[in-house]
């Protein structure tokens, strides 16, 4: 018992000098930036290599949320390098046409250091012929890989090559 606690002391010790040792950064993703009105778009913070203790997201004042915060966390060791991301993320949908901009989103770090991020400029465009634009994925795919069958392009069989001459 007592050599699983200091097992358990050191990989945390591990991890934490690790994390120390790789740039914290916040991050934010718009997708899209341009919006129709009638359509919904996905704004993302992603907190890198750091120990968060809270984290604070913009008050969505021009805009309906409609899901989040959605949240994922990755960590992985390579040759004794660590590094972390924790990513939230939110689905808005505007309620007028005009220039808006996402307030700056806070994460609070365990180390008392505050990660902030830059405003957002969000371009709500009205959409009188009702167009549906779709939201690019953020996950690269992953859902898709194992939720989407594979399927193999259809391929017609040669037809012969048929050539007319005149005399």
């Amino acid at each position: 018992m007592m050599i699983m606690k200091k097992m358990m002391f050191f990989l945390s010790m591990l991890y934490t000098v690790g994390l120390l040792a790789q740039q914290q950064s916040i991050v934010v993703e718009v997708s899209p930036d341009n919006v129709l009105m009638q359509n919904e778009f996905e704004i993302s913070f992603t907190i890198e290599n750091a120990e968060i203790r809270s984290f604070e997201a913009p008050a969505f004042k021009e805009f309906d949320l409609l899901a989040g915060p959605m949240t994922s966390s990755m960590m992985q060791i390579i040759n004794g390098q660590t590094s972390s991301k924790q990513t939230y993320t939110y689905i808005l949908a505007p309620k007028n046409p005009g220039k808006y901009y996402i307030e700056p989103a806070f994460a609070n770090l365990k180390d008392g250091t505050v990660l902030e991020t830059q405003p957002i400029e969000i371009n709500v465009k009205s959409n009188p012929e009702g167009i549906k634009q779709e939201r690019k994925q953020r996950n690269g795919g992953f859902n898709d890989f194992f939720s989407t069958p594979i399927k193999p392009k259809a391929t017609q069989p040669a037809k012969p090559e048929r050539k007319t001459y005149k005399l």
